[in-house]
């Protein structure tokens, strides 16, 4: 009988050291998810404020407002308005350079009588942009410093401009937003009007560009005394039979190219021998073929 109760004892305590380890791997597999479950109530799903100073989307209501400077008919002072919590500010002037970054108070100068439809853009915090205007200024006078007409090319300045070829490829003039573009394919084709310039005053000269090439591609200004004419150069290689006997025109501003697409603005001075009228012309060409060349505000004024 004691040896039956020990092999009882003795199982029984296999059994429970069986149930046990059971009992052992039944926690150890449900502690992990019971841990989980426990933690859970515990977190909270982190709210991002981060754009929430911004304000919603639609938040800026855009405005401006224009004053004129008093005493002054050419210039005004821009000011933005705008309610919210704007970042930046970008001013179109109606001049053909589109919208610019500026400062939210400025004071802007016209220098050529016109009407001109002034718009802003209020920019927020994350990069959204938002309209406003257009506000119309009138000016009525010229400032006395700027000599060409219609050197924004804005809607009616073709007016100002008459057109010249050199050979039979005619080139084809539009003007439209701000840019007085031609196409076509000419060899050496100009736009041109007379200026009354003072002997020994100097005159600052500036042109903007944008010319889609498929090779070279030259662009020039020039100032002579004699009037281009059709059918001839007008450049260093001018003839001067039929002209009156004048000097060549002298080259002012400008480059050629050889890429693909260029795009910018050139500046020089220009101060003639004597007074009288000159003939301020815009020649372009290329060696071979191109799809366009835009001009755009084009000006000729002195400093004095």
């Amino acid at each position: 009988m004691i040896k039956l109760n020990t092999k009882i004892i003795t199982n029984a305590t296999k059994i429970i050291i069986m149930k046990s380890s059971i009992n052992s791997k039944i926690v150890t597999a449900i502690f992990p998810l019971a841990l989980v479950a426990a933690l859970l109530p515990g977190c909270k799903k982190e709210t991002n404020n981060s754009y929430e100073e911004y304000g919603a989307v639609d938040s800026l209501k855009a405005s401006f407002t224009v004053t004129p400077v008093q005493g002054s008919s050419t210039k005004f002072i821009l000011t933005n308005t705008t309610t919210g919590n704007f970042a930046g500010t970008y001013w179109n002037l109606d001049q053909g350079g589109g919208y610019t970054g500026g400062k939210a108070t400025d004071t802007v100068f016209f220098p050529l009588a016109g009407i001109y439809n002034i718009k802003m853009q209020a920019l927020d915090k994350r990069g959204h942009l938002y309209t406003a205007g257009p506000i119309a200024v009138t000016t009525t006078v010229n400032d006395p410093r700027y000599i060409l007409k219609g050197g924004q090319m804005r809607t009616g300045d073709e007016s100002y401009w008459s057109i010249f070829n050199q050979g039979p490829k005619n080139g084809i003039w539009a003007l439209a937003e701000g840019k007085y573009t031609v196409t076509n394919n000419p060899n050496n084709t100009g736009i041109y009007q007379a200026v009354q310039l003072v002997g020994g005053k100097k005159y600052n000269v500036s042109i903007s560009y944008v010319a889609k090439s498929y090779n070279s591609t030259w662009g020039e200004v020039w100032i002579g005394k004699f009037q281009p004419v059709n059918g001839s150069d007008y450049g260093a290689n001018a003839p001067s039979s039929g002209n009156g006997g004048s000097s060549t025109p002298t080259f002012v501003s400008w480059a050629s190219s050889t890429t693909a697409l260029t795009e910018g603005t050139k500046t020089s001075t220009f101060t003639p021998g004597t007074s009288g009228t000159y003939y301020f012309t815009i020649k372009v060409g290329t060696g071979s073929s191109f799809s366009s060349v835009a001009v755009s505000n084009v000006s000729l004024y002195s400093d004095f």
